[in-house]
C-alpha cells in the first residue's frame, strides 16, 4: 500500500502524522493500534532510516510479535508481522508501531522545563491523535486563519466530542478551543489547536503567511508573556479609523490592557460587541 506523501521537510519516511497513517487501514484498526500504543506495548522499537524494527504485544494473547516494515522500489509500505495479519495492509501491531515511533521521535530531545514538556506533549498528541476539518478558512482556497472542528480519533469506538478550534495566529499561542484541556492548562494551546497547526504547516506558502499580520483585530488571554496571563489586543493589519483612539485608550504600545479586571474588559466587550473588525475572544 502506498504511503501518502510526507509534509515538506520530513526526511525519516516512517515519521508519519494521523492523516497518513490513517489512509494505511480502516478506521477501527487505527483506533485498534492507537490503544496499543497508549498502553505502551509497543518495545524495542529502532529504525535506521530503511527499515522499522518493532515488539508489539497483542491485546487479545499478551503475546510479544516482532515486526519489521520497510518500502519497496515502488514506495509501498511492507509489513513483516508474527501475527501474519495479511497481504492488504499493515497490521494492528505495524500501525501500533508507526503511532509509537512518530510520538517516540518528537520527543527524543531533552525537553526543558515542565512548561515546554507540557507544551510538546499537545504537539506530539495532535500530530497523532486528532482529526481536523476547516469550517471557515484554513482550507486549500481561504485564509489561513478561520474556524476548525476537531475531534480525538477514539479507541473506544463511542462516538468522538468535537471542539471548534479557533486559529487567529499561526506563530503564537493566541489561539482557542472550547475542549476542557485548553480552559484548563494554562498553556495556551492543547492538542486540537497543535493538529490543526500541524496540518496548516503542510500546506504550500506557510512559511511567507505565518508573518502576515491578521485582518481582524482581537482580544484574547497571553501566556507567552512574565507574569502570564495577560490581556492583549493582537492588532490587525488594518485598523478602522473610529477604532484606533478607542483601542488606544484601553491598550498600551505592546497590547496589554490597562483598564480593571474583570469589569474593565466587560465594559469593552459590550462596546465591540457586533463590530467584523475585532473580537474579544472567549477565553
Amino acid at each position: 500500500m502506498s504511503i501518502p506523501p510526507a509534509r515538506e521537510g520530513d526526511q525519516d519516511p516512517f515519521l508519519l502524522d494521523a492523516e497518513q497513517i490513517q489512509a494505511l487501514a480502516e478506521p477501527r484498526l487505527v483506533s485498534d493500534a492507537l490503544t496499543l500504543c497508549r498502553e505502551q506495548r509497543v518495545t524495542d522499537l529502532d529504525s535506521d532510516g530503511l527499515g522499522l524494527w518493532a515488539r508489539v504485544e497483542d491485546a487479545q494473547t499478551q503475546e510479544q510479535l516482532d515486526l519489521a516494515l520497510a518500502y519497496d522500489a515502488d514506495g509501498n509500505l511492507q509489513t513483516q508481522c508474527q501475527c501474519d495479519g495479511g497481504p492488504d495492509g499493515p497490521c494492528v501491531h505495524a500501525l501500533a508501531a508507526l503511532f509509537a515511533y512518530s510520538q517516540r521521535s518528537g520527543a527524543s530531545s531533552e525537553l526543558q522545563g515542565a512548561l515546554e514538556g507540557a507544551i510538546e506533549e499537545r504537539v506530539l498528541r495532535g500530530r497523532t491523535e486528532v482529526q481536523v476539518e476547516p469550517l471557515s478558512g484554513g482550507d486549500r482556497s481561504g485564509p489561513w486563519l478561520g474556524t476548525w472542528r476537531a475531534r480525538s480519533i477514539n479507541p473506544t469506538g463511542v462516538l468522538p466530542t468535537s471542539y471548534l478550534v479557533q486559529i487567529r495566529s499561526l506563530t503564537r499561542r493566541a489561539n482557542h478551543c472550547t475542549c476542557p484541556d485548553f480552559a484548563t492548562n494554562q498553556l495556551g494551546t492543547c492538542k486540537h489547536v497543535e493538529a490543526v497547526l500541524h496540518r496548516l504547516r503542510k500546506r504550500k506558502g506557510f512559511k511567507k503567511a505565518r508573518h502576515q499580520a491578521p485582518n481582524r483585530a482581537f482580544v484574547y488571554l497571553d501566556w507567552e508573556c512574565e507574569g502570564a496571563p495577560v490581556v492583549r489586543l493582537q492588532r490587525a493589519a488594518l485598523t478602522d479609523a473610529h477604532l484606533a483612539p478607542l483601542l488606544h485608550e484601553h491598550f498600551d504600545a505592546s497590547g496589554a490592557f490597562l483598564g480593571r479586571l474583570p469589569e474593565g474588559l466587560r465594559g469593552l466587550a459590550e462596546v465591540l460587541a457586533g463590530r467584523p473588525d475585532i473580537e474579544v475572544g472567549e477565553d
